[in-house]
């Protein structure tokens, strides 16, 4: 489990997850990538993050992972 821990772009629990701004996280996935990132993508990431923060306010105790 831990080779998954180091190879995320991004984790958070949902409280932290939830409570940031959805230009913070786009900047902590884009700047993990390491690849340029096409508009495609990036807008991918966008749908997920708002559609995810959606979904984990009904799991509290829940954990994120990019």
């Amino acid at each position: 489990m831990s080779q998954l821990l180091e190879r995320s772009y991004y984790q958070a629990s949902a409280v932290e997850f939830v409570s940031r701004d959805d230009s913070s996280v786009l900047g902590d996935l884009v700047g993990a990538h390491g690849f340029a990132t096409d508009i495609m993508q990036r807008n991918a990431w966008q749908h997920q993050i708002r559609v995810i923060k959606q979904l984990l306010k009904a799991y509290p105790s829940a954990y994120v992972f990019f």
